[in-house]
């Protein structure tokens, strides 16, 4: 079996957890928890490059609330007029490879100008994937490939920001690389949240007022 059939497919990123029990001289002696992974980066993908020398280098880190990606500042070398230099906001593909479709795939309805799909226009800008050099990376190592996202703080100085998360259940063991452990923690967040009994719930505030800041 390949290893993308034993993941259930090519969008599987990790297997289910499997326990196999381990033997010596026909007696268990106990077990052993195995779960595989498949890293597809873009090169792997039908995806829109974008061109690296478009953005200053390297790239620099940017903090975020909530989430499990990286996100990387993209400062324009020569943004064109009406547009900031931080129009654009790069995503480790890493982290959010399962995301590369859905972007594209807006992508192309858009061009396209496909009826139905008026949402879309709402939604910020997707530009493609960029292989760029990243700020506090060791000596030789590889690019970053980044998801060119648009920097909904792009020419502002203070942004107020939900991070809500939606539905009863927000991780499972084997989703995203999340041990039995971790999934069973959320488990417990879930149980005493709104996401059990409303079935989401605010997960980061980005620029609370002072009211609302925690003493």
């Amino acid at each position: 079996a390949t290893v993308r059939a034993l993941l259930g497919g090519e969008a599987a990123g990790w297997s289910p957890p499997r326990s196999l029990a381990l033997r010596k001289g026909g007696e268990e002696t106990g077990s052993i928890v195995v779960q595989a992974g498949l890293d597809v980066g873009a090169e792997e993908a039908e995806f829109t490059p974008v061109d690296a020398a478009l953005f200053e280098a390297p790239a620099r880190r940017a903090g975020v609330s909530g989430g499990t990606a990286s996100f990387f500042h993209l400062r324009l070398r020569s943004p064109l007029p009406g547009t900031a230099g931080d129009h654009w906001i790069g995503k480790d593909l890493a982290r959010a490879v399962d995301e590369l479709a859905f972007y594209e795939e807006k992508r192309r309805l858009l061009r396209q100008r496909a009826g139905g799909f008026g949402v879309l226009e709402l939604m910020f800008d997707y530009a493609g994937v960029v292989e760029c050099s990243a700020e506090g990376e060791r000596p030789g190592a590889p690019p970053r490939q980044l998801l060119v996202l648009e920097n909904l703080r792009a020419g502002r100085r203070h942004l107020r920001m939900l991070d809500i998360k939606i539905g009863g259940k927000t991780a499972a063991a084997g989703w995203q690389g999340k041990s039995r452990l971790h999934a069973l923690r959320q488990r417990v967040v879930d149980g005493l949240t709104n996401s059990q009994s409303e079935g989401f719930r605010l997960e980061g505030f980005e620029g609370p007022p002072p009211a609302l800041a925690s003493a």
